[in-house]
C-alpha cells in the first residue's frame, strides 16, 4: 500500500518539470531599425529588429547570432522563443531583436542580415552628421528608417 502511494506523488512531480520550449521558425517579415545611444558618454550603434508578426505574448525574443569582421557584420535571425525567465506579458505583439554593434567611427561596413528564409546584402553608412542603412533589395525585412541624423 505504502508503494501505490508514491506513484500519485512522483507522478506529480515528474509532471510539473517543464522542457524547454523549442523555437519557433523566423517566418515573418523582420522590421529593422537603427540607432545611437550613450553608454558611459561613449556612442554605440544598436541594430533594433521586430517581427511584423504578433505572438500571443508581447516579449518574445528572436534569437541571433552576430559574427563581427574588421568593417562588416553579418547578423542571423535563429529563431522566435520565449523570455527566458517564463514570463509572459499577455499582450499580442512582436518578438524583438536588439543588436549591440558598438561604437562605429565614421566609414562604410558591410551589414549582411539573414535567418531561414532570405538573405540580405547591404551598407552601414557612418558619418558626423548621419546613420544610413542602405539595403537596396530588401528580402524579409523592411528598413523603417534609412536615414537616422546624428
Amino acid at each position: 500500500m505504502k508503494k501505490l502511494f508514491w506513484i500519485p506523488v512522483l507522478l506529480f512531480v515528474l509532471s510539473c518539470e517543464k522542457d524547454a520550449d523549442p523555437g519557433l521558425p523566423v517566418d515573418s517579415v523582420i522590421e529593422v531599425e537603427i540607432a545611437e545611444i550613450s553608454v558611459d558618454g561613449e556612442e554605440v550603434m544598436i541594430l533594433s529588429g521586430k517581427t511584423r508578426k504578433e505572438y500571443s505574448c508581447s516579449n518574445y525574443i528572436i534569437n541571433h547570432s552576430t559574427a563581427y569582421g574588421e568593417e562588416a557584420f553579418s547578423i542571423t535571425f535563429e529563431e522566435v522563443v520565449p523570455d527566458p525567465e517564463g514570463r509572459c506579458f499577455t499582450a499580442l505583439g512582436p518578438a524583438r531583436a536588439q543588436i549591440i554593434l558598438g561604437a562605429l567611427e565614421n566609414g562604410v561596413y558591410e551589414l549582411s542580415l539573414n535567418s531561414g528564409p532570405f538573405t540580405n546584402r547591404g551598407t552601414l553608412e557612418v558619418s558626423d552628421t548621419e546613420i544610413i542603412l542602405n539595403f537596396p533589395q530588401q528580402n524579409g525585412i523592411e528598413v523603417l528608417t534609412p536615414v537616422v541624423l546624428r
